[in-house]
C-alpha cells in the first residue's frame, strides 16, 4: 500500500470547522508519567534474580516505551485540511500511516511475555504483579488479530462506505447514510457517520489519517451526487472533482 497527503484547501474553506485538538496534549506529562513507570520496571530488571523475572520486567518497560512513542506519534498524523489516500485502492480509501498500529502492534506483543513467562515457569514476585497486565496484553494480541478482518481506513466505493479496521465496523450502502458531520469531544475532532433511519458510527480522525472537517462534506458530496460516485473508483480524480465543485460553488455564491 502506497499512501499520500492531499490537502483539500477549498473544501469547508468558509466554515469554521472543528478543531483537531480540543485542549492542546502535554506531551511533557505523558512522557513523565510513562517514562517514570517504564523506569520502575527497568528498575524490577535491574534487580530481579533470574532470567524470567529480568525478562518479564524488561518486557514491560518495552511496552510502555512503545505505547508512549505511539501516543506522542498520534496526533502529527493529522493536519488541517489534509487527508489521507491509499493510492493504489481501486476505490477511494482515506488510511493512517502504518507506524503507530505496528507500534501497538509490538507493545501488546511485548506486554503479553509476563503472562506466557508466568504459565511457562511459575510466578514469582513480579511474575505475579505482572500477571494481569499480561493477560490484558494478551486480550489485546488478540483484538489486533481479529480486527485484521476488517479493511485499514474508510474506504468510499460506488457502492458505499466500508472499513475500519481499529474502530467500529462500517459496512453501509449509501442509502443507509444520511449525512457524515465532524463533531468535538474531549479527545478532539471526530467524524460522525450518521445512519437511516437512527444510529451513529464515531471514527477517530487517526484511523482515516484525515481532518474530519474535510472529510464528512467530502462524504456527503457524493452522497448526494449518485451520478458523481463512479470517480471514487480514481482516488485522486475523486479529490479533484470535489474541490472542483467546492470552488464552483463558492464562485456561484
Amino acid at each position: 500500500m502506497s499512501s499520500k497527503r492531499v490537502s483539500m484547501d477549498r473544501v469547508a474553506r468558509d466554515e469554521p470547522g472543528v478543531a483537531l485538538q480540543s485542549a492542546k496534549p502535554n506531551p511533557l506529562a505523558i512522557t513523565l508519567l510513562i517514562g517514570l513507570t517504564a523506569l520502575v520496571f527497568v528498575a524490577f530488571a535491574v534487580g530481579a534474580d533470574n532470567p524470567v523475572s529480568r525478562a518479564v520486567a524488561a518486557a514491560g518497560a518495552v511496552m510502555l516505551v512503545l505505547i508512549l512513542v505511539a501516543a506522542l506519534r498520534m496526533p502529527g498524523d493529522i493536519s488541517k485540511r489534509v487527508v489521507r489516500i491509499d493510492t493504489n485502492a481501486g476505490a477511494l480509501r482515506f488510511v493512517g500511516p502504518r507506524l503507530v498500529p505496528v507500534l501497538f502492534w509490538l507493545a501488546a506483543l511485548a506486554g503479553s511475555v509476563p503472562a506466557v513467562a508466568a504459565l511457562a515457569f511459575g510466578f514469582d514476585l513480579v511474575g505475579r504483579a505482572m500477571l494481569f497486565i499480561g493477560l490484558v496484553a494478551l486480550f489485546w494480541v488478540g483484538q489486533q488479530l481479529w480486527a485484521l478482518r476488517t479493511p485499514r481506513g474508510l474506504t468510499l466505493s460506488e457502492q458505499g462506505l466500508r472499513g475500519v479496521r481499529g474502530s467500529k465496523p462500517v459496512n453501509l450502502g449509501w442509502d443507509d447514510l444520511s449525512y457524515a458531520e465532524a463533531v468535538s469531544s474531549p479527545q478532539g475532532a471526530k467524524l460522525v457517520l450518521q445512519l437511516r433511519p437512527s444510529g451513529a458510527i464515531v471514527i477517530m480522525p487517526h484511523y482515516t489519517g484525515s481532518d474530519p472537517n474535510v472529510l464528512a462534506p467530502l462524504i456527503n458530496f457524493f452522497l448526494a451526487h449518485p451520478e458523481h460516485r463512479t470517480a471514487l473508483a480514481s482516488p485522486m480524480a475523486a479529490l479533484v472533482l470535489v474541490e472542483e465543485q467546492a470552488s464552483a460553488t463558492r464562485k456561484a455564491d
